[in-house]
């Protein structure tokens, strides 16, 4: 179901608002299930630019995914 979610995210086709609560749902469901995600940190990577809007809610996604399970050297490149 995540996989699927960050799919339909990665086309564009919704508005920015819904992609946003797609996106948070799917970080809810990789963060509280451990699940595999690896494609989402550089997915939301890409939403992490000083201008973009409601930075706060990516950066809340990317902690919601996050879980001793990943690997490092996947946050990395988002945290620094």
């Amino acid at each position: 179901l995540a996989e699927r979610l960050l799919q339909r995210c990665t086309k564009g086709s919704e508005p920015f608002p819904f992609r946003l609560l797609i996106l948070h749902l799917a970080a809810r469901l990789v963060g509280r299930h451990a699940l595999q995600l690896l494609n989402l940190y550089p997915f939301l990577l890409k939403y992490l630019q000083p201008n973009q809007r409601d930075v706060t809610r990516v950066l809340a996604c990317l902690v919601e995914a996050s879980h001793p399970t990943v690997p490092p050297d996947e946050l990395r490149p988002v945290v620094i």
